[in-house]
């Protein structure tokens, strides 16, 4: 119903969509939510141009943010994200990630970095501190409270913390 009205706004051109996300079973109500802008009008945005050298065969694609104009709303109810396969689904495919995002990160260094969002030029200052992954399970786990999440919060904040440390060590390899 609320996405229904909300689309009806002419000035809107695109809404941002959180995510009620689950690791290991459990709803993850603390630590670092997820949101995307995933809906937008059509003729104002566009996907950002990533060249590869084939189709990753990853779900990267879709993950990408757009680049929208003009004012961008929020869809306050969230989408349930629950896709727990198994742990070694989840490591294997952000291994996976982390390898694809080292050949991005190297790829707009090269072009420059125009047209990210402020979180993902944050995200690839911070790659070249090797801070990352101190800085994310810091923030995540502590400042954001996904110590009250239990275990679960924990892990995940572990998981992507290593991610950000694959991402880190793969650049500097292809370096």
């Amino acid at each position: 119903m609320e996405l229904a009205e909300k689309i009806k706004n002419p000035k809107i051109n695109g809404y941002w969509i959180t995510y009620r996300n689950y690791f290991m079973g459990k709803e993850l109500r603390f630590g670092d939510k997820m949101k995307k802008l995933p809906l937008f009008r059509q003729g104002t945005g566009e996907f950002e141009k990533t060249e590869e050298e084939s189709w990753s065969k990853l779900d990267m694609e879709v993950h990408e943010h757009p680049i929208v104009t003009g004012l961008i709303g929020k869809i306050k109810r969230p989408i349930i994200h629950n896709d727990y396969k198994e742990l070694a689904h989840y490591i294997d495919r952000h291994n996976a990630y982390s390898s694809w995002e080292a050949k991005r990160y190297l790829q707009l260094k090269s072009n420059g970095d125009i047209n990210l969002t402020v979180r993902q030029k944050l995200k690839y200052r911070m790659l070249k501190t090797g801070l990352l992954p101190f800085l994310y399970f810091t923030g995540a786990y502590f400042l954001m409270l996904g110590f009250l999440d239990g275990k679960a919060g924990y892990y995940l904040a572990r998981y992507k913390a290593n991610y950000f440390f694959q991402v880190q060590t793969k650049i500097k390899e292809l370096s």
